[in-house]
């Protein structure tokens, strides 16, 4: 048994993504090892877990100014993240009285925009070995297209100190393989120091799951005839090809004429053009969890969307999520991507970009692929893996 401290921004499991991920690494390593925990104010332990001790840092004072209307407002005009500044002050003062030398691996989470925990810790020697995990690239010039932002003098200064901070850590933990070589054009890492572990399998019961024929009828779907994407819709994720392509299938009686096409989830880009279309239907807002996971047992197949560039290092949370439902998968997205890489070439019929309307009429028409039947795939995702490498 190992002793390691958790160093981790907010723990919020079903907040973000990377608290997702974060709730779960803790719960799982504090089955098999020692584990103690240093986090922030707002920190909700809403699952199973066998931590030993937690320390959470003192809310700043000023911390609700910051985050009220007029405060950012304020802020922004400024150019000034003062949020993070008082958060990564709290988190020094309480770091400042942990003996690392007592434990064998410290480990800082952080998801967004920064990396309070890395920083910090990065400013302490210890015996420990010190790994950070790196959900998202940072600052905004790291980002691939299409999200990337040009560099200014602020976010060159913020590239320089994080470079320095990462020189710190033992080890670099990325979700993605594609994301750990992305960055190292970046921060210039060795190979040594990258660890690629994804998301892990949730921890959903499929059979415990009711499917309400009454609530289905709510979203307009009948139970295993629709294709469902599940998430927010942003503009580099337009979805109109997609729902081109999934019209002519049906205009040509290739696909089954009561087969419908549901997206659930915040869209945020002009689509009324797209109101209207027969059987596709448009949920425009966030939809509660439970709801989610019964629309997702229901659906024939389960739909993937990324963005319409050529090239994607992100492994998207939905497709773990996707394969512990064991239902088909498709993927419309970069064919450089971490879902194509984890799936080979001999998974290709899965897979179309997003803007390329005969690709995904032939996906749409295949019907996806049932991914959560292949070993390697499946294996990617072992818990064990992980914990093995404590």
């Amino acid at each position: 048994m190992k002793k390691i401290l958790i160093v981790s921004t907010e723990i919020v499991k079903d907040k973000y993504s990377c608290s997702l991920i974060t709730a779960k690494v803790v719960e799982e390593l504090s089955r098999k090892h020692h584990v103690d925990v240093v986090t922030e104010w707002m920190a909700v332990f809403n699952f199973e877990h066998n931590i030993q001790n937690i320390w959470v840092t003192q809310k700043p004072f000023l911390y609700d100014v910051c985050r009220s209307r007029g405060g950012k407002r304020i802020f922004a005009t400024l150019k000034f993240r003062y949020d993070k500044i008082i958060r990564t002050l709290a988190f020094r003062k309480l770091i400042k009285k942990i003996n690392f030398n007592s434990y064998d691996y410290v480990i800082a989470f952080g998801g967004g925009d920064f990396f309070i925990a890395h920083r910090v810790l990065s400013e302490f020697s210890m015996k420990a070995k010190l790994w950070g995990y790196i959900h998202d690239p940072y600052p905004s010039q790291v980002y691939p297209y299409p999200y990337y932002s040009e560099e200014t003098k602020k976010t060159k200064a913020e590239l320089e100190l994080y470079q320095k901070v990462f020189e710190q850590y033992d080890t670099l933990w990325f979700p993605s393989t594609l994301l750990a070589h992305h960055m190292q054009k970046f921060y210039h890492y060795s190979d040594a120091k990258v660890f690629v572990f994804p998301h892990l399998l949730p921890n959903i019961d499929v059979k415990k799951i009711p499917v309400e024929t009454e609530k289905l009828n709510e979203y307009g779907v009948v139970c295993n005839h629709f294709f469902i994407h599940a998430g927010t819709i942003l503009p580099p994720r337009k979805i109109d090809t997609l729902i081109q392509a999934f019209s002519k299938l049906k205009e040509d009686k290739k696909i089954a004429q009561e087969l419908k096409l549901l997206f659930v989830g915040n869209i945020n880009y002009d689509y009324q053009h797209l109101l209207g279309i027969k059987d596709v239907i448009l949920i425009d807002r966030r939809v509660p969890y439970n709801e989610i996971n019964m629309l997702c047992k229901a659906a024939k197949a389960l739909l993937i969307i990324e963005h319409d560039g050529n090239f994607s290092p992100f492994l998207p949370g939905k497709f773990p999520e996707y394969l512990a439902f064991k239902k088909p998968i498709m993927h419309f997205g970069p064919k450089h991507s971490e879902i194509n890489f984890i799936c080979g070439e001999e998974h290709n019929s899965f897979s179309a970009p997003l803007t390329d309307f005969e690709a995904i009429s032939k996906v749409l028409l295949h019907g996806g692929e049932p991914l959560s039947e292949n070993e390697k795939i499946m294996s990617h995702f072992n818990i064990e893996r992980l914990i093995a490498s404590f």
